[in-house]
């Protein structure tokens, strides 16, 4: 039955996420039980996992996500909450993950059309997060356009430049320019 024919005043909503971290890839439900979506099977998040809203930003921004994984501690279920806790003790295994953020429409449990992803990214930064009531995990996840504002070397600066060609005078002779008169072929 098509979402569209059906007529449905309520359409039920799962938010979808995938997190793949260097040993083992995550896809988890915002839901109680598991669910096969896509082909892909998407263990339930118990409630425990959290995203903040998405802001659109301007044209071409690059705006993170925020993510929270709230409730960990040894009753939190699954392998997820152990990655994640074990992930503050070693970046290696997350960072520059990528992390989708995706949408399913649901109608009688069935999935009704792909998945709408909402954001997709890496992770940039997991830091805890605690509070009086509970101790979690904040992670930032930067949207893929996030690189296309950084220079591909890093900083033009001799700390830089002697990082890629160590000894290499380069940068200290740009910086020796400073306030001198130029002559020559160029033309000004």
């Amino acid at each position: 039955m098509d979402l569209l024919d059906s007529n449905r005043e309520m359409v039920e909503v799962r938010r979808l996420f995938t997190v793949a971290f260097k040993s083992q890839t995550f896809r988890l439900v915002d839901d109680v039980i598991a669910r096969t979506i896509g082909g892909e099977t998407y263990q339930p998040a118990f409630g425990w996992l959290e995203a903040g809203a998405i802001n659109r930003g301007a044209v071409l921004d690059a705006e993170p996500a925020i993510y929270r994984v709230t409730s960990l501690g040894p009753d939190t279920p699954g392998e997820f909450a152990s990655l994640m806790i074990a992930a503050l003790h070693d970046e290696a295994e997350w960072r520059a993950a990528k992390a989708t953020y995706a949408v399913q429409l649901l109608l009688d449990g069935a999935a009704v059309g792909p998945a709408i992803v909402m954001h997709t990214g890496w992770i940039a930064d997991i830091k805890p997060a605690e509070s009086v009531a509970q101790a979690g995990l904040t992670i930032r996840v930067e949207s893929n356009l996030a690189r296309r504002n950084w220079t591909p070397l890093g900083e033009y600066t001799d700390r830089d430049q002697q990082a890629r060609y160590p000894g290499d005078k380069a940068m200290q002779f740009v910086a020796s320019l400073k306030d001198k008169v130029i002559t020559g072929w160029l033309k000004g």
